[in-house]
Formats: C-alpha cells, sequence, structure tokens
C-alpha cells in the first residue's frame, strides 16, 4: 500500500505542501534535526537553534494573519481537459480582485487531492493583483491512475512578511478530472470485421453515418460534400443547402465486465479490462450504435445504455470511474439483471475462468449471434471455448 493511501500520510502531506515555502521547509526541517540533535546530546548550541526555528515559525503565523489575502477575492477554475493516466493535464484558474486595494505576492494552489492526483509542489506565484483585475494562471497535476475524481478546494495564501510560511483562504472550487487509462495494443480486428453480414458486428464496407431516407434540409456547414447538396433548396434560398439524412443505426453490443478482485494480478488485470473496453468505447462512439453496459456486483450487475454519442461518451466516463470489488456471485442473468440483454454482439470480460463463470457463458448463448470473451487467462480460456464456432476469445 503506498505512503499517501494512509488517511495520516496524506493529510501531513497536505498540510506540508500546502502552509510551507521552500525556505520554510529548510527550517522545518533544520527544526526537526535540531530536535533530535538536542535529545541525543543535550548541547546548548543545539538549544538555541532550536528555539530560534521556533521562533521564526511562530512569527511567521502570527504575522502572516496580518497580511492574508481579502474575502474580495474571487476565484474560478475552467474546465479540466480529459488527460490519459501517466500524464500531467493542465488547465487555466482565473483570480479577480473585487476589492479596492492590490493584493501582493499570492500562491495559488490545489489543496485536500488524493493520492492519484499530485500537484506542482511549488504552486505558482503572483506578484500582483490589482483593483477590478483578473489574473489568469496555469495549474498542472500529474494524473497516476485513471479514474473520475473530484477536487474541490483551491488555496489562495501569501507568505508576506517573512517568506516561511503561506497564510490564506481556501474556496470551494468544484471540478472534476477524468484520467482515462493507457491505451494497450487493442486488438480489434477481430471485432471490426466478419464474414457473415448477419452478425452483429461493425461492417467497414456499408456507411455508419447516413442513409437515403430524406429527413430534410439544413444550411451548409464545413465538411459537406458536394453530393450533400439539395440543388433546389439551393436555388430557392439563394445560398447553399445540405441535405439532412437518417442516419443508420448500427448493430447492438453488450459488454459485461466481472470486477471481482482477490489478488493484486486480478487487479492489474481489471486496469487491462477497462483500458480494453474504453478503446472499444472509443471506436464505436462516430459509429452511432447502441451499447449496453453490465459489470458484476455483490448483488448482481449493475446496467448503463447508450444510444447515441453523447451517451457513448458518458458512458466511457462510467467505465474510467469503475473500482474492482472483493467478491461477486453470478447469478443466473435472469436473476441478475432486470432487463433482457439481447444483442448482436456480446463481449465479456472476465477476470478468471471458473465453473461459475463457465456456466454464466453457456447461458448467455441463446441471446447473441456472437460472442466474444476475453480473459487474463487466455489459454484456458481457448481450452473451453476453441472449438465452439459461436464463441471467439479475445487475443
Amino acid at each position: 500500500m503506498p505512503p499517501l493511501d494512509h488517511p495520516p500520510i496524506l493529510w501531513l502531506d497536505d498540510l506540508y505542501r500546502g502552509l510551507l515555502t521552500e525556505h520554510g521547509r529548510i527550517i522545518f526541517w533544520g527544526g526537526t534535526i535540531s530536535t533530535l540533535s538536542l535529545i541525543a546530546s543535550g548541547s546548548y548550541l543545539i538549544a538555541v537553534s532550536l528555539g530560534f526555528t521556533i521562533a521564526v515559525i511562530l512569527l511567521s503565523f502570527i504575522f502572516g494573519f496580518l497580511y492574508r489575502p481579502p474575502v474580495s477575492l474571487q476565484i474560478r477554475r475552467q474546465e479540466i481537459p480529459i488527460v490519459v493516466e501517466g500524464n500531467e493535464v493542465y488547465y487555466r484558474v482565473e483570480v479577480s480582485n473585487q476589492g479596492s486595494r492590490a493584493v501582493k505576492q499570492v500562491w495559488i494552489e490545489e489543496r485536500g487531492l488524493v493520492p492519484e492526483l499530485r500537484p506542482n509542489s511549488k504552486g505558482v506565484l503572483v506578484s500582483q493583483i490589482l483593483p477590478g483585475q483578473c489574473c489568469s494562471i496555469i495549474l498542472s497535476l500529474k494524473c497516476l491512475r485513471r479514474g473520475v475524481y473530484s477536487i474541490d478546494q483551491l488555496q489562495v495564501a501569501t507568505a508576506l512578511p517573512l517568506g516561511f510560511v503561506k497564510i490564506g483562504r481556501r474556496y470551494n472550487v468544484e471540478s472534476h478530472i477524468v484520467v482515462h487509462p493507457e491505451s494497450d495494443d487493442c486488438e480489434l480486428d477481430s471485432l471490426r470485421q466478419t464474414s457473415d453480414p448477419e452478425v452483429g458486428v461493425i461492417n467497414q464496407n456499408r456507411s455508419t453515418t447516413r442513409t437515403s431516407e430524406l429527413l430534410g434540409v439544413r444550411p451548409w456547414r464545413n465538411g459537406d460534400q458536394l453530393r450533400d447538396v439539395h440543388w433546389r433548396a439551393t436555388a430557392r434560398y439563394g445560398k447553399l443547402v445540405s441535405k439532412e439524412l437518417a442516419p443508420i443505426r448500427t448493430d447492438s453490443y453488450c459488454l459485461i465486465l466481472d470486477l471481482e478482485a482477490k489478488t493484486a494480478s486480478d487487479e492489474r488485470g481489471i486496469d487491462v479490462m477497462i483500458s480494453r473496453t474504453v478503446c472499444f468505447l472509443k471506436y464505436v462512439v462516430p459509429l452511432n450504435a447502441k451499447v449496453s453496459l453490465y459489470w458484476s456486483h455483490q448483488k448482481g450487475f449493475l446496467s448503463r445504455q447508450a444510444f447515441d454519442e453523447g451517451e457513448l461518451c458518458q458512458l466511457i466516463e462510467d467505465v474510467v470511474g469503475l473500482e474492482s470489488i472483493k467478491r461477486v456471485k453470478f447469478n443466473r442473468w435472469d436473476d441478475s439483471c432486470p432487463m433482457d440483454p439481447p444483442a448482436d454482439h456480446m463481449i465479456l470480460m472476465l477476470t478468471r475462468i471458473d465453473a461459475q463463470r463457465l456456466d454464466f457463458v453457456n447461458e448467455l448463448k441463446p441471446y447473441s449471434k456472437r460472442i466474444t470473451i476475453w480473459s487474463n487467462h487466455r489459454k484456458q480460456a481457448e481450452d473451453q471455448w476453441g472449438a465452439d464456432e459461436k464463441i471467439e476469445v479475445w487475443k
């Protein structure tokens, strides 16, 4: 378990980063070393050094409250872009001074972060914000793991007059960070093509954006092709007008995720599972496909459905935030889910292969034209379903 996953250590780390400047940290560690040396030796000079350190820190706190930024400051965080785990995300923060006097030497930084989000330890120092002025800065966070995280505390503080301790105010500014899993070499070829046009997979040879059914007309937009022009309407209105064609509905998909994790290896396997699920969902987003997602729970399965591009994007965010559970009960499908899962193509993501899951897969055969299975134990899955024409093992 990493140190920051322990709440007391995370709290101390937040205080250390949010209250002390670089010079203050030197004073702090000097005082710590002096304390240990004093216990070991009892030297008079070390006692004087320790007293000086404590006095500096206390005076910094006392005088710092006199220079604390006023309540007239307003702070706002702009929308945070989606980021991939392991990378830094950069976003803009705006601070406006609604008061009548200038605010000098202001530190702006995030507070109360979870262990998966690590900030720039120095924060950002703004030399001066004049009355009525709006200052824009850029903060960054290192995103260590996929997930959906809430950040709701921004600190505006000053280290004046001594420059050792940052005293300020915290503002509740709620935002969300969506961290996608790192993309792996997900082999989607077997999902993209099929020799049987009746099987519910994506057929690359047919249109996935339009049909011949005309719904109406609309103004010309960049990206429209010449064949999109409705010439009669164009002549009537005196400007380019495009045809509005009915979108095609691709075949339906059903994804079932097994989130049971009993070992560290299972946890890593679930992260790979989430990565491949997101990879697949990103592929079907522009195809206007119907996707049903089920994931295991203690008492059965929870579900989400997506019917258009916007809902698919929300579904990706839901998948990114899924976490493992210790025990899963694979009941009969009819007992576990309130809805029937008929789909042209079902994709099962399994952490392991056992008798309970074997029965579950065999029960799902009547519900779909095609079943694809992904598992950490690929060899075992191939041994079980390699000869079954309806079931394919995802490489």
